[in-house]
């Protein structure tokens, strides 16, 4: 896990970086609160996915307001993609104008526009579209609790926070792609952190030259002369390269905005409304169309859409100067509507709004700035907080997260899988006495149906083909029979029920009798205990003898040595081959039914051998011993 940030010269720089056994809130939290004792200051913004995990354990170690935890709107917009796309239709005007309808109002920065007007328009042409009622009402869904959360993630909410320009992921992106270059199987922990400093290295490298070539120019259009105001009063505080690039591209738009006067407010500030101009010959666009491209930065991923824009100058000299764009609470840069209407009023460039992170320091004030932070105490954990309630479906994905890492886990081994099956059913039972209380736990459908037979009501429900009981079917897991062979079908014979299975008791010995072999009295299945009602070698009924370690029972003609067997009376235990293991060649739960042989050549024949993608195929393999042939012909 990987924490990056922006610098004042504009390079990513890798903060902290961490291994995780998993992707759970827990690790995810371990890593947050090892950040938190390391720099000892919270970070004010973090940007990531809207992944269950992540959004846990952020609010668990940086609660709010003191940290704001916003949405990376690129992962919206695929998300936006795969949620709309049904609902209205791939292709199409309707899926364009649903499209420019979600950029618009994801990257509407003014503060003054209406939020629930724009968003009802969307709404409207999402239901509108030529999808199932099913998908339009999955696309709504979605879009309310977008619309919920819209304070993290639309731009008329997120730049009223310093973010220095921050509104994606796409620098860690970016980060990541750096990392898998030298990153593999083979690679020593002690070599990747190596590599990491490397990395860092070679980012400041790049960085100082940049910067070098930027004041090299800036000085050979000094001397010629064709220097804006502006950017030489910013370089007279000593801007860096990358404010100073972010300055231009605002400048460059700053000719084609009109200023009109307002008047003053209440408290005395001077408002002046900043409209965009358009070419005679072309006009204004159209409502509700992209009108950026004029409007767009240079090289930047930011842009103001077109309309009307306020800005405030107060009456206090060191005051800040304020826009409706809230580019300069983002930024901390002016933004091109406070350069128009400073250029209307012949004034400087108000200096007092801009980030102190824009501005360059020496190595003495950075050292500075280090030891100040050393000094600093750590700040307390929060670990007795504990996380937030997640949502329901936050809950569904993180139970998902650990229910796959159980799976892989049963795979291993059938002994891995008996028991992780056993302690689900166990945690499934305590699970739900936990939803509907304690003592008001509702029954479950087969204690319903046991009680009312234990009661001589009738059964009810459907009937299960495996173990022709009541109240399930044949692949519930409820079932006896789940993964075996089914028993054969009981006959009913008019009111004695179904049909009685002779079974002895082998190691149960029964009665009076000291052969123990019992008596031949008779027993359904659910009055015999646990094991089958027919043979574990060929499926029959009749007279039977019972595993004592398993649930197998077995006929005495189909296993030998069970007729020698003698008992005095005593408990004696006895166990089947498949527990002895010397008839390992019949797989447990393969009831009557011996394992086939393995489809190919030499064994069943029903199925073609899958040939693997490296193998050619019978006539390729031909054309290729030949040309051999003719080949080792031509050399001798």
């Amino acid at each position: 896990m990987l924490w990056v940030t922006v610098d004042g010269t504009g390079a990513t720089k890798v903060l902290a970086s961490s291994l995780l056994l998993d992707e759970t809130a827990d690790s995810m939290a371990w890593s947050c609160q090892c950040f938190k004792d390391c720099f000892r200051v919270p970070p004010r913004v973090i940007f990531s996915d809207s992944a269950p995990a992540i959004k846990l354990a952020v609010a668990s170690v940086f609660p709010e307001p003191h940290t704001l935890h916003f949405l990376c709107i690129w992962h919206l917009s695929k998300n936006m993609l795969t949620a709309l796309v049904q609902a209205v239709g791939q292709g199409g005007d309707l899926w364009s104008r649903v499209r420019s309808a979600w950029w618009r109002i994801a990257k509407q920065s003014n503060k003054n526009s209406d939020w629930d007007t724009e968003w009802a328009e969307l709404l409207a042409l999402v239901e509108t579209g030529t999808g199932s009622d099913a998908a339009k009402a999955t696309a709504c869904e979605w879009l309310e609790a977008r619309g919920a959360d819209k304070e993290r993630w639309a731009y008329r909410y997120t730049w009223r926070h310093r973010t220095l320009g921050i509104h994606s992921t796409q620098r860690i992106e970016a980060v990541h792609s750096a990392v898998d270059h030298f990153l593999g199987p083979n690679r020593l922990l002690t070599d990747l952190l190596s590599e990491l400093d490397s990395y860092t290295d070679m980012v400041d490298l790049r960085t100082a030259t940049r910067d070098l070539r930027f004041h090299a120019r800036l000085v050979r259009a000094a001397a010629a002369c064709m220097v804006h105001p502006f950017i030489t009063q910013l370089a007279g505080i000593g801007l860096s390269a990358y404010a100073t690039v972010l300055v231009k591209a605002q400048l460059q738009q700053e000719a084609f905005y009109r200023v009109e006067e307002k008047g003053n407010s209440a408290d005395g500030a001077a408002l002046f409304a900043v409209s965009r101009t358009y070419p005679a010959d072309d006009g204004p666009s159209a409502p509700g169309t992209a009108d950026d491209e004029h409007d767009a930065d240079v090289g930047l991923s930011t842009r103001c859409l077109s309309g009307m824009r306020f800005v405030c100058i107060p009456a206090a000299a060191d005051a800040i100067v304020t826009c409706s764009c809230q580019y300069q609470d983002c930024y901390g840069l002016p933004c091109r509507h406070i350069m128009r209407v400073m250029c209307h009023l012949q004034r400087p460039l108000p200096t007092r709004g801009i980030d102190g992170r824009w501005i360059q320091r020496t190595q003495e004030q950075q050292n500075a700035a280090v030891l100040a932070l050393l000094a600093r105490q750590p700040p307390a954990r929060a670990d007795a907080a504990g996380p937030s309630q997640p949502s329901r479906d936050e809950c569904f994905a993180l139970v998902m997260a650990t229910a796959r890492g159980l799976a892989e886990t049963a795979r291993m081994s059938p002994s891995a899988y008996e028991v992780i099956m056993a302690g689900l059913a166990t945690l499934h039972d305590n699970a739900r006495r936990a939803v509907t209380g304690q003592h008001g736990a509702a029954a479950t459908r087969g204690q319903v149906q046991a009680a009312a037979a234990g009661g001589g009501a009738a059964p009810q429900g459907r009937q299960c083909r495996g173990c022709w009981g009541f109240g399930h079917n044949r692949s519930n897991r409820v079932c006896p029979r789940h993964g075996l062979s089914p028993l054969p079908q009981p006959e009913v014979r008019g009111a004695s029920g179904p049909a009685r299975v002779v079974r002895r008791g082998l190691g149960r010995p029964s009665g009076d009798e000291s052969d123990g072999e019992g008596s031949d009295a008779s027993a359904t299945p659910s009055e015999s205990g646990a094991n089958d009602n027919v043979c574990h070698m060929c499926s029959s009924t009749g007279t039977l003898f019972c595993c004592d370690g398993c649930h197998r029972s077995w006929h005495p003609l189909c296993v030998e040595g069970i007729d020698s067997v003698h008992f005095n009376g005593e408990d004696t235990m006895w166990l089947c081959p498949v527990c002895t293991g010397s008839w390992a060649s019949a797989p447990v739960g393969d009831v009557g039914n011996p394992p086939r042989a393995r489809p190919g050549r030499g064994g069943n024949q029903r199925e073609r051998r899958k040939r693997p993608h490296t193998e050619e195929s019978p006539p390729a393999r031909k054309r290729s011993k030949r040309a051999g042939r003719v080949r080792e012909t031509r050399y001798r």
